[in-house]
């Protein structure tokens, strides 16, 4: 702006950018207020955890500092001390972070511990911090599901299943499949609890996004189409039912070395509805393929399946 244009500015228009400045400035010193609070309460909280820390060697000035990658593997005798407060009734965040900094290998030797705790932590809505007053989505039994996950072995993978498959763990069991989806190519243990659970409703999603194709497909073939129970309230819309969202991951994973199983899914009338949602990986290449031109042409001898097709928009020439 040069100074003939500021010399015009009107007096309104000078006084409003004032006002937003000023506004601004009020604003970020709330917010540095509150977060100076909100670290003075989580300081109380963890005193006595970062007291025991430092009488060990271990310096941090809150727990999730841990956090930080090889902070725990360089300072192992953070271990026991985590492991003692983890039993302690600290706030949902505190408890989160001390159960995530303990996913690492030297804390495999605590497993029972870690299992213990995370039967008993309950999942869903409440108060995360000290201080706080708003309802939020608690993570400790998210965070504890993590570390399980992360120091399971071939010894502990059985029970990390029965976790998984026990529907009162809640939506946390989704964080336990990281565990089985490291060993899903070589271990038939996991490969026949994988074929187990991706029809848990809870389970489904996360699991259809990186089981082995096959395993996909005989799952999608052993889901009943009648089936009526959906994903859970807390995930995306639309909520689909366990076949309807292995529909939807056939289409989003099908490759071209493929194409001929996934249609041949799509003309079998055993899988219902469902199939329409099988259709979205041929509209995907309707513009790029003569073949699958062609089996669009073949699908729509299916009355359910030509009433789609017809519905999509003509592609652009």
């Amino acid at each position: 702006m040069t100074m003939k244009d500021k010399a015009n500015k009107p007096v309104t228009a000078t006084v409003t950018d004032l006002d937003s400045a000023a506004r601004h400035e009020a604003r970020e010193k709330q917010r540095e207020a509150e977060l100076a609070e909100y670290r003075k309460r989580m300081k109380e909280e963890q005193k006595a955890l970062i007291e025991e820390l430092e009488s060990v060697g271990v310096h941090v000035e809150f727990v999730w500092d841990l956090l930080k990658p090889g902070a725990i593997a360089l300072q192992p005798q953070a271990i026991p001390v985590l492991l003692h407060h983890l039993q302690l009734p600290y706030s949902d965040l505190t408890t989160e972070v001390i159960a995530r900094a303990l996913g690492v290998k030297e804390a495999q030797y605590a497993w029972s511990v870690l299992v213990d705790v995370y039967k008993k932590t309950r999942e869903g809505w409440g108060i995360k911090k000290p201080g706080d007053t708003k309802v939020l989505q608690l993570g400790a039994k998210d965070g504890l599901a993590v570390a399980l996950s992360d120091i399971a072995t071939l010894q502990t993978l059985g029970e990390l299943i029965a976790l998984a498959r026990d529907p009162a763990n809640g939506e946390s069991r989704i964080l336990l499949t990281g565990a089985l989806q490291k060993r899903r190519n070589k271990n038939a243990q996991v490969q026949a609890a994988l074929a187990e659970l991706i029809h848990d409703p809870v389970l489904t999603t996360q699991i259809s996004r990186w089981i082995q194709w096959p395993a996909l497909v005989e799952a999608y073939k052993k889901a009943k189409d009648g089936d009526t129970e959906k994903e859970p309230e807390s995930r995306r819309e639309p909520r689909l039912t366990v076949k309807q969202r292995l529909a939807v991951a056939l289409s989003e994973r099908v490759k071209d070395d493929t194409l001929d199983e996934l249609v041949s899914l799509a003309k079998d009338p055993v899988h219902g509805e469902s199939r329409v949602l099988l259709l979205k990986a041929l509209r995907r290449r309707r513009n790029k393929s003569a073949k699958v031109q062609a089996m669009l042409t073949e699908l729509m001898q299916d009355p359910l399946l030509k009433k789609e097709i017809a519905s999509w928009p003509k592609p652009r020439k």
